[in-house]
């Protein structure tokens, strides 16, 4: 019986997240290729929660590149409107070119909000970042999580294209933990989109 409650459970969890892919529209490939990671959201003590990779938000790259002095990109973060989300968590894992240090850095936006800043290095080049995000950020729908970076090879003019600015998110490796409560919903047709 606890079974069947949990495999209930997960397929209102994937209808939830249908809801919200819905209501954004898409073709039926894009909402599957969507819905497809939150299929392994785990449920424990009346929560629910999955360690959601960024690949599965962007179309499964494995990296998101980010070229030139200014650049940025947006990932969308579906959220039903039955989901009371508890914590939200950001691990990132980023490589980028020899920039100068005082000069270069990543702003991590959600929902056009800033949430934090990652200072690009020269030495080391690889860079470990754990963010905690604040639930009260997230809205019902698509959510926008965006990567800005300004990056800078030299103190003096400088090419806003140069090869040398660059700076790639490992997708497969970095990614977006959530935890959250369902709230009860209304067994209705007229509830699906909410």
């Amino acid at each position: 019986r606890a079974g069947v409650r949990r495999q209930s459970a997960r397929a209102g969890t994937a209808l939830a997240v249908a809801a919200a892919i819905g209501t954004a529209g898409g073709t039926i490939e894009a909402q599957e290729r969507t819905l497809r990671p939150f299929a392994a959201a785990v449920e424990s003590g009346g929560s629910w929660s999955i360690d959601l990779p960024l690949s599965a938000l962007a179309g499964d790259a494995t990296a998101i590149p980010l070229d030139s002095a200014s650049a940025s990109t947006t990932l969308s973060v579906p959220l039903d409107a039955s989901v009371d989300l508890e914590s939200a968590r950001l691990d990132l894992g980023v490589v980028n070119a020899a920039v100068l240090s005082d000069n270069s850095l990543m702003r991590i936006l959600l929902n056009g909000k800033t949430v934090g800043q990652l200072p690009l290095r020269r030495d080391p080049a690889r860079i470990r970042a754990s963010l905690d995000l604040d639930p009260a950020d997230f809205r019902s729908g698509y959510n926008q999580l965006s990567f800005r970076v300004a990056q800078h090879y030299t103190g003096s003019c400088e090419d806003p294209d140069a090869p040398e600015l660059w700076t790639e998110i490992d997708a497969t490796r970095s990614s977006l933990a959530l935890t959250w409560q369902r709230r009860p919903v209304e067994g209705s047709l007229a509830n699906l989109g909410q």
